[in-house]
Order: structure tokens, then sequence, then C-alpha cells
């Protein structure tokens, strides 16, 4: 007779309620499964409480404030098979350690392109029109008197755009611009994109790759779209 399964434990660094509410519906009422949360709102988890609440887990879903390295894999259960992101990038990860434990990683790609691509259009927007220092001047009582060129900025509309890395944000972010404002799209990188350029729709020769030079100089607003690497 096989000896009974050891109880099973999955940990959540934070209280996410649309990630923990699906295994508590599909397995949380099963014999020998508990769901553990970090449920503070208002703090992230400390190492110390992240080493003594993952012992012994068969699962563990961290956010990107959590640290995985080879001394919490190893407090980890033995059979310990599921250690999902809601994140992009794995860089708090000890990727390695997962691999030679044969521990499964997943991650989110995807996930926040629309988010991140939006908030580079509103830095664009706000660069380009001064809003920081337009609120900070009105914020301090420093408006003064009314100029009619006072933090004027320039407009988005004509402007030409810069993107550096047309990859999945990059496209997002000069998808929005180029079919919202119509404007003309350069992009540097490693490599030509033509099908994401193709992608954008619109007029193609509204999109163009150029080296860096280039699209620094030609450009009236540029975002920098690249992953963070060792190398850059």
């Amino acid at each position: 007779m096989s000896p009974p399964l050891a109880p099973r434990k999955i940990f959540f660094t934070r209280n996410w309620p649309p990630a923990i509410d699906l295994p508590r519906q599909r397995i949380g009422g099963s014999a020998g499964i508990e769901i553990d949360v970090f449920a503070s709102e208002d703090t992230c988890l400390s190492r110390e409480e992240l080493l003594k609440r993952v012992e012994g887990c068969t699962g563990l879903f961290c956010l990107l404030t959590d640290k995985v390295d080879a001394e919490v894999l190893r407090l980890l259960a033995l059979h310990c098979v599921w250690c999902p992101l809601r994140l992009l990038a794995s860089n708090h990860i000890d990727v390695e350690s997962c691999k030679a434990r044969k521990l499964r990683v997943g991650h989110t790609p995807g996930v926040l392109d629309v988010a991140v691509a939006e908030t580079a259009v509103a830095l664009t927007f706000a660069a380009k029109r001064r809003v920081l220092e337009c609120a900070a001047s009105a914020k301090n009582g420093e408006w003064g008197v009314w100029q009619p060129f006072q933090y004027c900025g320039s407009d988005v509309t004509d402007s030409s755009i810069g993107v550096v890395g047309l990859e999945r944000i990059g496209a997002t972010y000069a998808r929005m611009l180029k079919n919202s404002f119509n404007r003309k799209i350069f992009y540097a990188g490693p490599r030509e994109k033509s099908e994401i350029a193709k992608s954008l729709g619109g007029d193609p020769n509204s999109v163009k790759y150029v080296d860096m030079e280039t699209l620094l100089r030609q450009s009236d607003a540029i975002s920098l779209q690249w992953r963070l690497s060792t190398s850059r």
C-alpha cells in the first residue's frame, strides 16, 4: 500500500485576489492542500518572513520584491513544482537553480505591455508639454503673471517619435502615437523589424528603421524600450 501524500502548500507572497481565487476555487477544498497568503496590503514581505513561510511549500507565487535564490529554493519541498510570477521579467529569480531542481517557473509576458506603453505615452506628453513644471509652479504658488509662452511646450502632433527597441512594448507605444496622432516613427535596434513595423498599420512609409545617430538627430521625442541586461 502506497504511503499517503504529504500535505501540499501553496504560498502567495502578496495578497493578489485574482491569482489567489482561482486555485482556491479549484483545489482549495481538496484534502491535504493548504493556501497561505501574506495578507498585508501596505508592506512587502521581509526576507526573514519569506524564508520562514516558504519552508516545505510545494508551490510559490512571488513578485518582484521577493528574491528567490538558492537559499529560498533549499527550503521549498523536494517535490515543489510551481513557481509562477505576475511579471514580465524574472530578474529576481535564480533561474539556473530552478532548472537544477527541475522547478517550473512561469511568468506573464505581455500582460503589462499596454500599461507600460500608456505610461510611456503619458511621459511623452508630460515632457513635450512640460506638465511637471507647470504643476510644480502652480503647487508652489510660483505661477506669477500670465505669460503667453510660459511653460508653452511643443506639440506631439506633427512630431517625429523615436523608439529604441521595437519589441512588444515599443511597438505598442509606437502604434498608439502613430494611429492616434498620425506620427512618423523612427526606430533603432540590433536589427530591422519589418513585420512588426507593418503591423503598426497606416502608411508603411511613416515607420522607418534607422541607425541610432539618425534617430537621435531626427526625433522630437525618444522612448527607450530595451530590456535591462548586463550589457545595457
